[in-house]
């Protein structure tokens, strides 16, 4: 399953409270005769609740029936989607060919993407509040930043990764964290999909060569941080890599005017084989 847009409708039992409203799924519902319905059958998941009341936008007043039931059984294979990649999973939207606010990046940086919240999409009060305050970002669209975003080069039948980031991830609070955690598996899946449509194999750089690539405006770290291991080596780990030292080094500085960055050393992923371990770990769940 393609995961580019996902209305994940998974928080608490929701899911599992939904299945009490199929005699519901029909036509258009008012939200709020909607949730007294529920009160008066008998006492609602309050997880259930807030779904249906940020349903389509906090705004919105009415709910399309049918499109809340497919919206739940996508959920439910969401659901094992994320639970193959042992994470908790969250709602998004792939943005492609991004361009990131005041900077300048090289013209063959030709992989730019970001998963992105948007308004019809749900979210937890507290989480969506947050997300519609929070103004810094490297990549804002629609009035939101974005989750996480990658860059990175596809030439010659290999795509070459360059960054991987989430500036929520640094910077918001420990909830907001709880909840989008995970995401570099989940932009990493994104990230297969797009290569593989015309790629052998993905090549990673090391969290030891990202330092070398920091921007001099921003924090440039003495020692390597734990989270860039995390994002890059742990990474590699988690989806089978192995290491390679490539013939001809490749620049993966990203943005147009500063020093090249060369690397060799690289971790490889064969796609092919990528595609059979997905099988069997879908399979296990």
């Amino acid at each position: 399953m393609e995961l580019t847009r996902v209305n994940y409708l998974n928080y608490g039992d929701s899911l599992e409270a939904f299945r009490s409203m199929e005699w519901w799924w029909d036509g258009f519902c008012l939200k709020r005769e909607l949730i007294e319905n529920l009160v008066t059958a008998k006492k609602p998941s309050p997880f259930l609740v807030e779904v249906l009341k940020s349903y389509g936008g906090g705004r919105s007043k009415r709910i399309n029936m049918q499109e809340l039931h497919a919206d739940v059984l996508a959920s439910l294979k969401f659901r094992r989607e994320f639970s193959a990649l042992e994470c908790r999973g969250f709602s998004y939207s792939l943005h492609k060919s991004i361009k990131l606010a005041g900077s300048r990046l090289r013209k063959d940086v030709n992989l730019r993407m970001a998963m992105m919240p948007e308004e019809t999409l749900f979210y937890p009060f507290r989480i969506k509040r947050y997300l519609r305050q929070c103004k810094r970002n490297h990549y804002i669209s629609g009035g939101f930043p974005s989750i996480a975003f990658a860059l990175g080069e596809i030439r010659d039948g290999a795509c070459y990764i360059f960054v991987m980031q989430s500036d929520i991830m640094y910077r918001a609070p420990s909830q907001i964290r709880d909840h989008f955690r995970g995401w570099r598996k989940v932009l990493f899946e994104n990230i297969v999909d797009i290569a593989k449509r015309e790629c052998r194999e993905i090549y990673l750089p090391m969290a030891r060569d990202i330092v070398k690539c920091c921007h001099p405006s921003f924090f440039v770290p003495a020692t390597i941080p734990d989270s860039w291991r995390m994002i890059y080596d742990r990474t590699a780990t988690d989806f089978h890599f192995t290491a390679t030292k490539l013939q001809v080094p490749v620049n993966i500085q990203v943005y147009q005017k500063l020093e090249p960055v060369l690397v060799r050393d690289f971790f490889q992923m064969r796609l092919t084989k990528y595609e059979e371990k997905v099988d069997e770990r879908i399979q296990r769940c």
